[in-house]
C-alpha cells in the first residue's frame, strides 16, 4: 500500500484516529471513589447528629434558665450551698449577678 502512511510512522495521524473521550475509570478508581463517597456521607451524618445533640442541649439549657429566672423574679427568698456546704440566702447583689447570668444563657441558647 503505497499511499497510506503507517500509524507508527505518523504519530499525529494516530492521535487523530483515537476518540477524544474521558479517561477510563479503572475498578480501583471506582472503589476509591465509592469509599470516598461513603466517608463523606458518614462525616455528614456525624455532623448532623452532633448538631441535633447541640440543639437539644441548648433547648434544655434554655428551659432551665427560664425556670430559674422565673423563680428569681418571683421575689421569694433563694438560697444556695456555699463551698463549706452551708446554706446561704442570696442578697440583692447576688440576685443581680444571677439574673445577669441567666439572661446571658437565655440570650445564647433560646431562639
Amino acid at each position: 500500500m503505497a499511499g497510506v502512511p503507517e500509524p507508527a510512522a505518523n504519530p499525529a495521524a494516530t492521535a487523530a484516529l483515537l476518540p477524544a473521550s474521558s479517561p477510563r475509570i479503572t475498578p480501583i478508581d471506582k472503589a476509591l471513589a465509592e469509599q470516598k463517597k461513603k466517608a463523606e456521607q458518614a462525616q455528614e451524618a456525624q455532623r448532623k447528629t452532633d448538631e441535633e445533640h447541640n440543639n437539644s442541649l441548648k433547648a434544655e439549657n434554655c428551659e432551665r434558665a427560664k425556670m430559674a429566672k422565673a423563680s428569681l423574679d418571683s421575689g421569694t427568698r433563694l438560697s444556695r450551698t456555699n463551698q463549706k456546704g452551708e446554706r446561704e440566702i442570696l442578697d440583692d447583689a447576688a440576685r443581680a449577678m444571677e439574673a445577669a447570668r441567666l439572661q446571658t444563657i437565655m440570650k445564647n441558647d433560646c431562639p
